[in-house]
């Protein structure tokens, strides 16, 4: 592996701070302030800074304590209040302050060298006891212990992941692996050490992602080394696989990120189905380019497959039953809508009432003919909320005994509203007449 070197670059170090936003600056000189207090060392690391090397906002608030990270979390909870999650085996915490803000905003105003934005105030800051870690087996997940900077800044996965602005008065000079900030400049994605890819095989998914993301090149040797380690993908988890998949579904650059790895056969490692052809482009393409749901993504990108290949895929993703079943039902419905082309409305609720709506939703960025797709959004903005004026109780109250009489009469007045047969609650009152003098 390689060992971190500093960089002497008191003045990068002060100016690169300064690109925070002034909020965000203040918030980690609260926790700065506290950690000094307990006589830890902090930096922020990872992507944060490597976004603000390049001119890049980024909202991975990613901080590395020489200490006890846990320790610092809980006190700042205690301090400024939030929510906090903590996952002892790794020696990490989570600090929501969402609930906070309008209090920190006052709060903070003491670290403030300007007045401050709440807006700019993050949602969460990670935290993470400095570590090194080893692998028993591939793709296996680490065994963790508590280090310096230098082994933790060594177990990272790309070189240009590796960069630690330090937060600490104490400390002055940005870390790093020594080809970071060559790699940096040059767009280029490069692993730390050539068992990276075995060790974790999740690290094949984030080079490809940030290849894309950042415009970068993964570099020759990094590139060899990812696809002789594809066999080690069947080693992980689907959760694990799922995990990454979620962060490329959810890219602006999704498409060039999925046809990269389509490229490279990181897709038919997971499974030989799992295919990227111009339609599924064409459907995720469709989606809005800030989508936040992935459980979308991932149905409008299966809706194209037949059921058994989703029922497998799902399985070895480990789907939830609510996606699974709602993958499922987009790829029949699919199926179905040219048949039902001629159908009245009432005969389309009947067919699409019981079908999940984010089935029904991902189907309007799956269908290509218009019309089928016109249907499919007659439903979900006029249709399903169209019901007849009467209901079991008025049904009670014209002296109808309770049984499966309620239901078929309800159902015709319904239909009737959907085909336009009435139109205003006089000519319904007709029909139900007409039925319960039937």
């Amino acid at each position: 592996m390689y060992s971190p070197i500093k960089y002497n670059f008191v003045v990068m170090s002060d100016d690169l701070f300064q690109r925070i936003p002034a909020a965000a600056r203040a918030l980690l000189k609260a926790v700065s302030n506290l950690a000094e207090k307990q006589g830890v060392v902090l930096y922020i690391v990872g992507g944060f800074v490597r976004d603000l090397k390049l001119g890049i906002s980024s909202t991975d608030y990613d901080l590395v304590v020489v200490g006890d990270a846990v320790k610092l979390a809980r006190a700042l909870r205690k301090s400024y209040g939030g929510d906090l999650r903590v996952h002892k085996r790794f020696g990490t915490a989570n600090w929501t302050v969402t609930s906070v803000k309008s209090n920190l905003v006052q709060t903070l105003q003491d670290f403030a060298d300007e007045a401050i934005n709440i807006s700019e105030l993050p949602e969460l800051l990670d935290f993470v006891t400095a570590r090194s870690e080893s692998y028993t087996q591939p793709a296996a997940l680490p065994k963790v212990q508590p280090g310096d900077m230098q082994a933790d800044l060594a177990r990272r996965d790309f070189t240009v992941n590796t960069f630690a602005l330090p937060l600490s008065e104490a400390v002055s000079e940005i870390l790093s692996v020594p080809e970071a900030q060559q790699d940096l400049d040059q767009g280029l994605i490069r692993v730390l050490h050539d068992q990276s890819f075995i060790d974790d095989p999740t690290r094949i998914f984030r080079a490809v992602r940030y290849e894309q993301r950042l415009g970068f090149e993964i570099e020759p040797h990094t590139l060899e080394l990812l696809q002789a380690a594809l066999p080690y993908i069947a080693e992980l988890s689907g959760d694990r696989i799922r995990h990454e998949l979620d962060h490329i579904i959810l890219e602006v650059e999704r498409i060039a990120i999925l046809e990269r790895l389509d490229d490279l056969g990181v897709l038919a490692a997971i499974d030989q189905d799992l295919v990227l052809n111009a339609t599924v482009r064409a459907g995720l393409g469709r989606l809005p380019g800030d989508t936040e749901n992935a459980d979308m993504a991932y149905v409008t990108w299966l809706a194209y497959l037949p059921q058994e290949d989703i029922q497998r895929i799902a399985a070895r993703l480990q789907f939830s039953t609510e996606l699974t079943e709602a993958s499922l039902a987009a790829s029949k419905l699919k199926s179905d809508l040219p048949d039902l082309s001629e159908a009245s409305p009432s005969q389309l609720v009947k067919c699409l009432e019981h079908v999940p709506d984010l089935a029904l939703k991902a189907m309007t960025y799956v269908l290509e003919d218009a019309n089928q797709k016109r249907l499919v959004e007659n439903y979900l903005n006029d249709w399903v909320d169209i019901k007849a004026r009467a209901d079991g109780h008025t049904l009670k109250e014209r002296g109808l005994e309770p049984g499966p009489r309620y239901k078929e009469i309800l159902t015709t007045l319904r239909s009737a509203w959907l085909d336009g047969e009435v139109s205003t609650p006089e000519e319904e009152e007709v029909l139900l007449e007409r039925l319960l003098n039937d």
